[in-house]
């Protein structure tokens, strides 16, 4: 996996520190909430953003599914997907899923069945991340940004590239590939779909969502990336 591999080319004292801690910091900033440790909260994260180390190094109660699978002593890492603990019953307090998490779907129908389970594990809220699909430019539709990474075994320059389905204006298939000196790496292609704000909007209150919120001041940036994404918090 591209993450795993760019970790392994970088500092993760750094990494899992003081830039763990700042995204952290931005994401429970966002969207005029407040948190502390010592409310006592659950947070469950899904997937690769270190705001799971961010959390955990800042005193909070943080599980990680899908995740880096990187020990911390505060982190409790679970091997389960996220269905398999939706039907174990495990319930927190807040679920954090960056990273464009619902836009990881083939069907539209896939992005409505996480959304509609969110409340059954997330008891407070959910935190995502998207992009502004709808004003994008037409260049950054077919490629981010090449990030450029700097490492002892020499510079790593990740380009992404979307190729975008003919038939289907919301889909598209994900590739990523590194370079690293005079090699080339492959990362394995994923289907993907725009998730638009209002469209986000209505399948969060078709869920039974309170309240619906993005932040237009703070923002997101995954790692090895110069993209940023818009932060959105749904309350339940």
């Amino acid at each position: 996996m591209m993450i795993k591999y760019l970790l392994n080319q970088v500092s993760t004292e750094k990494t899992f520190g003081s830039l763990a801690d700042t995204k952290t910091q931005t994401l429970l900033q966002a969207c005029g909430q407040q948190h502390k440790p010592s409310d006592g909260c659950k947070y469950l994260v899904i997937g690769q953003s270190v705001v799971a180390h961010g959390l955990a190094n800042l005193g909070y109660d943080v599980s990680c599914i899908e995740g880096i699978g990187i020990d911390h002593p505060n982190l409790k890492n679970h091997s389960s997907s996220f269905e398999e603990l939706l039907s174990s019953g495990a319930q927190f307090d807040y679920v954090i899923a960056l990273d464009e998490w619902l836009c990881t779907a083939k069907k539209e129908q896939e992005q409505i069945d996480k959304i509609t389970a969110l409340p059954q594990i997330a008891s407070k809220g959910f935190y995502t991340s998207v992009k502004d699909y709808k004003n994008m430019s037409s260049r950054d539709r077919f490629f981010e940004e090449p990030f450029d990474l700097k490492s002892d075994n020499g510079n790593c320059i990740i380009v992404r590239k979307r190729d975008w389905d003919s038939n289907d204006r919301q889909a598209w298939i994900q590739r990523n590939y590194v370079i690293q000196n005079d090699n080339l790496q492959v990362i394995e292609p994923k289907h993907c779909r725009t998730m638009y704000f209002k469209q986000l909007a209505k399948f969060s209150h078709d869920a039974g969502a309170k309240d619906f919120q993005v932040d237009k001041k703070l923002m997101y940036k995954p790692l090895f990336s110069k993209a940023f994404e818009y932060i959105v918090y749904i309350s339940f």
